[in-house]
């Protein structure tokens, strides 16, 4: 839809994965997005790649939610599907980017997931993994309770189920660190007054494009910080958590 108020921590994230990416594209063109949302991300992704032939996966698309995309994309290499299985049977091409984002702390059995899915035909050693998600989860609030999170993650746990999911670590850390004390005021708040359990104000972005695009831009020049840090081995902490890996070998 694009009536949609995107939130600054999304057109943020998804400026932050772009970057991420951006070394690691050389002729690769190819991108699935599991768990794709409106499609939103993966339309970025195939707007500033030039070439680009993307797949979008997501079994909560409606039968018109799914048939008007479709329309959508009609004339462009966007393909969308609901049902996994048709995917898998209809990707016959190796993919090169694999977009996990903010998913997998909606799946309960989180590595058997990942793990179904690195041993589909269309994934090859070469095949690049992005996976993004909440971290920390001393910060796990009614924020995660509404969206459906099982859990939050760190550096760690995160490798540790990437691990266990035959994948291996090319890179690792976190992002937008200025959010995490808004976050933490948020939860102790929480040990003081019962939140609301219709919606924690978080899901739905009214602001102006002026401050849209203001915060925006704070989270991005605070992800390219946490960038300058990492050469010199320090890794800043952020209310997101990203890894890139591959299949093992």
């Amino acid at each position: 839809r694009s009536d949609i108020k995107r939130h600054p921590w999304e057109l943020a994230r998804t400026k932050v994965v772009l970057d991420l990416i951006h070394p690691h594209l050389r002729d690769k063109n190819i991108f699935l997005d599991v768990g794709c949302g409106d499609v939103y991300f993966l339309e970025q992704v195939y707007n500033h790649i030039p070439n680009s032939k993307c797949f979008a996966l997501d079994p909560a698309f409606s039968d018109g939610q799914l048939a008007d995309i479709k329309s959508k994309f009609s004339d462009k290499n966007l393909f969308v599907y609901k049902d996994a299985a048709l995917l898998n049977q209809q990707l016959k091409q190796k993919v090169d980017f694999v977009f996990l984002m903010d998913v997998i702390e909606h799946i309960e059995e989180d590595e058997s997931f990942l793990t179904n899915l690195v041993n589909q035909p269309y994934i090859t050693s070469e095949t690049i993994f992005v996976i993004t998600v909440p971290a920390y989860q001393f910060l796990f609030a009614s924020h995660d309770v509404f969206l459906g999170h099982y859990r939050r993650y760190t550096n760690t746990f995160l490798k540790k189920k990437i691990k266990i999911s035959n994948l291996q670590t090319v890179q690792c850390g976190y992002f937008f660190m200025s959010l995490l004390l808004p976050r933490f005021i948020q939860k102790c708040k929480e040990k003081l007054i019962k939140p609301n359990e219709d919606t924690t104000g978080l899901v739905e972005w009214q602001g102006g494009n002026f401050i849209s695009n203001l915060m925006q831009s704070i989270l991005y020049f605070d992800y390219k910080m946490g960038r300058l840090f990492k050469p010199l081995g320090i890794n800043l902490p952020g209310l997101s958590n990203y890894i890139l890996c591959k299949k093992s070998a």
